[in-house]
């Protein structure tokens, strides 16, 4: 009996530790848009009965198109408003939704103070009619294929590991990444971040198989049909959806996207959705991981999927290889428009790694002691700290070159930059990194532009230059850092 008592005790005791967990996850959801500032400025005499609407706030239908839902905060400015409405989560004043489609809808307003979140009971308001204004516009086309249709979608993984059009089914992007860094290619500060991983090379982030479908309707409203048949918990999901064409994110309700059991319990809110990417063949959603659930730090996870048509219609052949993710003016970015001289030293922290042929690191080397650690890749910092590559524009595409090997000797030559961002040098380039590594051209005296960091300005800082392996998909890749020219 003893033991018995103890199993369910056992099982009580885990049932309570995971409930919360889930709590404090859903409340780090709201603190993590909020500034330790804003935390400060609440207080602690707000309860739920103090916030109903026409008190502490108020819902309004626009005047002239009710189908326009104003959501707007009365309480002291000491309070940061939290809403969650049909279309997202909110932490603004004022609020403004465009609802297409008749129905009743709900609204949670809470506020944020120095005790944690208090949310007053839910409300509703309600859409007497359809206005399809709202849903005339690409995104709600490109996901649902219009008006009166639906169109399916699947992961881009199947049963025998295939990607067709990405790499791989899974992303891994930072928290301030959105639509406008990954489908407009802006650069913003902060969480700005991505790791994209081959399934070949990282087969062990999900099993292959048949996660199922999406169904995606305008028949009659917005709704969505999900049949998860790698998640037996879930099964088929039946839910409404509602997208924001101005920040390019969705609500869905009673539904979830396509994903794997190894996340299934990282995600306080799989219906909490960004859209990073979105065209007739394909999209990426990306969803919160949370760090009270995942154990490790927040970033958005980003699964990739594909039409049913783009699905029916790929053929396996001559695919054509992914592309490293430079884009740019090669000879500008590798010299100066000032001086036309640039010096480039190889890193010492990271002087060089293998990449796949989208451009994406192969080993989590930060730092010396990680190769070191490693128990087979070299580092001689001895040598690292004297190689260096110095390049002179003397034309649009052309120039000289000082390539300074770790033995402080100089290979010196003319290069020029070809339409696919490689430095063509006039000869064969090998010389010794560190024991037995070499740093060497391809047999064409070709390195090709990988990757480059950029100051605020725009500035080149660091690039990563790489030699395409003649029998494996992949680059072996150099990190230079630019320095002054002496």
């Amino acid at each position: 009996m003893m033991v018995g008592t103890k199993l369910i005790n056992d099982k009580n005791m885990n049932r309570v530790i995971k409930l919360c967990a889930m709590l404090i996850a859903w409340v780090s959801v709201w603190m993590g848009g909020c500034t330790p500032e804003e935390f400060e400025l609440g207080d602690i005499d707000v309860n739920p009965q103090d916030l109903v609407e026409g008190i502490a706030f108020k819902i309004e239908h626009d005047a002239e198109n009710p189908n326009i839902v104003y959501l707007t905060s009365l309480m002291d400015g000491r309070y940061t408003p939290l809403w969650d409405h049909p279309q997202g989560r909110s932490q603004e004043r004022r609020v403004t939704l465009k609802i297409p489609f008749e129905g009743t809808y709900e609204v949670k307003f809470g506020v944020q103070t120095r005790g944690g979140i208090v949310f007053g009971d839910p409300v509703t308001f309600t859409i007497d009619d359809f206005y399809a204004g709202f849903v005339d516009h690409e995104l709600w086309e490109l996901l649902s294929g219009g008006v009166g249709q639906e169109k399916i979608w699947y992961l881009d993984l199947d049963e025998e590991g295939l990607s067709r059009y990405f790499v791989g089914p899974l992303f891994f992007y930072g928290m301030d990444d959105s639509w406008e860094t990954v489908t407009e290619g802006k650069t913003v500060e902060g969480d700005s971040w991505n790791w994209k991983p081959d399934y070949k090379g990282n087969s062990w982030l999900m099993a292959a198989g048949d996660y199922g479908t999406m169904t995606f309707s305008l028949k009659d409203g917005a709704t969505v049909r999900v049949d998860h048949r790698m998640l037996s918990n879930r099964g088929i999901e039946q839910g409404t959806y509602m997208i924001d064409t101005d920040n390019y994110t969705m609500r869905m309700n009673d539904a979830s996207p396509l994903h794997n059991v190894e996340r299934d319990g990282h995600v306080v809110d799989w219906g909490n959705i960004r859209i990073l990417s979105l065209t007739e063949d394909y999209m990426q959603l990306a969803v919160i991981r949370d760090k009270a659930l995942s154990g490790e730090e927040p970033c958005l996870l980003v699964y990739n999927f594909i039409s049913k048509d783009y699905k029916d219609n790929w053929e396996p052949g001559n695919q054509p290889d992914p592309e490293p993710p430079y884009e740019g003016n090669a000879n500008e970015d590798l010299t100066t428009s000032t001086s036309t001289m640039k010096k480039w030293m190889l890193s010492l922290n990271t002087p060089y790694n293998w990449t796949n042929l989208a451009g994406e690191l192969l080993n989590d080397w930060s730092d010396p002691s990680s190769y070191l650690s490693s128990g087979w890749a070299p580092y001689d910092a001895n040598l690292i700290q004297h190689i260096s590559l110095t390049l002179d524009k003397t034309g649009t595409n052309s120039g000289r070159y000082i390539f300074t090997a770790g033995s402080g000797g100089n290979i010196t030559g003319i290069y020029s930059t070809d339409e696919h961002n490689n430095i063509v040098f006039d000869q064969v380039i090998s010389f010794t990194l560190s024991d037995w590594l070499a740093l060497s051209t391809t047999d064409e005296g070709m390195l090709r532009i990988i990757d480059v960091d950029r100051d605020p300005t725009g500035h080149v800082t660091g690039l990563w230059l790489g030699k395409r392996d003649s029998d494996k998909p992949e680059y072996q890749v150099y990190r230079f850092e630019s320095t002054p020219v002496n």
